[in-house]
């Protein structure tokens, strides 16, 4: 990140001061270089920059080139941080469903009482008071180039929704939330996660066809390594009797990936499958 350009609107990189940023990584240069660099270039270094003073492009093009690689976003769940909502700021990055970025929950990163705090990996840029899905979103689209825009926001409220609705008992609810959030996303972005909530939730409701339908949707969109889709697949056809295409489902869910077979979800598929009658 370079010295000069603003935060996203509610996140702040740590250690910055009004009239700049500085990066917190091991990179940046220490606090009495930076200090002698802003004597040196006189009053222009003391001036803030304009309040809607657009990102630079070098900024811009780093972001872009960050966002082609994988990239990790680590947020603290500690004491502090959670009671200022750091856990709904995990689930919604986890929800955005984006290709190359991984979210999850970590211990105390510092700065405590400005969170909630993440950290960006490679980069290892700290950011605080991060404290809302749209902070986020926009940490990611700042500093990672990630493409998260309204809609692909709306449809993940939309979909964190639903599953509160689930959660309360509310089936058609969610099943509501969750088609809202399947027409607000763009391109299909995260549809493997909708699908497979519709599936799980058509199959409680009793609608077994229906859940087949979204086990299939989820299947043909997941990315490698998204066992829940397999999972929600083997679930409707055991649901529906058809046993010997369920074990189809999960022998073609280990050859996509092997690692299915470690979830503790195989050896009750398995031993499910084991004990159920087959037709003659």
């Amino acid at each position: 990140m370079q010295a000069g350009v603003s935060c996203p609107r509610g996140a702040r990189a740590a250690g910055s001061q009004p009239g700049g940023v500085r990066s917190s990584s091991s990179t940046g240069r220490s606090g009495a270089a930076a200090s002698a660099a802003r004597r040196r270039s006189g009053a222009a270094a003391r001036t803030p920059p304009p309040r809607n003073r657009p990102r630079s492009t070098g900024v811009r093009a780093d972001a872009g080139a960050a966002a082609a690689a994988h990239v990790e976003v680590r947020i603290c769940t500690g004491k502090v941080c959670k009671k200022q909502g750091s856990e709904q700021i995990v689930r919604f990055g986890e929800q955005l469903g984006l290709p190359n970025l991984e979210v999850r929950a970590c211990g105390c990163l510092g700065n405590c009482g400005n969170g909630p705090n993440l950290v960006l990996l490679p980069q290892a840029q700290v950011l605080r008071h991060v404290a809302t899905p749209a902070d986020l979103a926009e940490a990611l689209r700042a500093f990672c180039g990630a493409d998260v825009g309204d809609e692909l926001l709306r449809a993940t409220e939309l979909r964190l929704a639903g599953n509160a609705l689930a959660m309360a008992g509310d089936l058609r609810g969610a099943v509501e939330r969750y088609r809202a959030a399947l027409s607000a996303a763009p391109n299909g972005a995260g549809a493997h996660l909708i699908h497979a909530n519709l599936s799980a939730t058509h199959l409680q409701l009793g609608e077994k066809d229906a859940a087949l339908e979204h086990a299939r949707a989820a299947v043909a969109s997941a990315p490698r390594g998204f066992h829940k889709a397999h999972v929600r697949l083997v679930d409707a056809l055991y649901a529906l009797g058809r046993y010997g295409e369920a074990e189809a489902a999960v022998e073609a869910a280990v050859a996509s990936d092997a690692s299915f077979a470690a979830l503790p979800e195989y050896k009750v598929i398995r031993q499910a499958l084991k004990g159920v009658k087959r037709p003659a």
